[in-house]
């Protein structure tokens, strides 16, 4: 799922409607409006806001890949099948 159906999702899982999420992550309803269409996407910030709102991770909205990564020299580690 994309960003933009992610965030939807959310949003309506939580009964919100566009207006009280802006409110909640401190934007206007047109900004909600334009990530749920994919016109934009929320920035760093708000996707702070926005995990800790809905209780997800900040990849989570994103829709990224996750990737591992070492915790010794913080180097990405590739995931092989034996």
């Amino acid at each position: 799922m994309d960003t933009k159906g992610i965030l939807l999702e959310l949003r309506t899982k939580c009964g919100l409607s566009q207006e009280q999420l802006a409110q909640q992550v401190y934007v206007t309803r047109q900004a909600v409006f334009r990530w749920e269409t994919g016109e934009t996407a929320p920035n760093t910030g708000t996707l702070t806001l926005l995990s800790k709102l809905f209780d997800v991770s900040m990849i989570t909205p994103l829709d990224l890949p996750r990737q591992l990564i070492c915790q010794c020299c913080g180097m990405p580690l590739e995931v092989t099948t034996a």
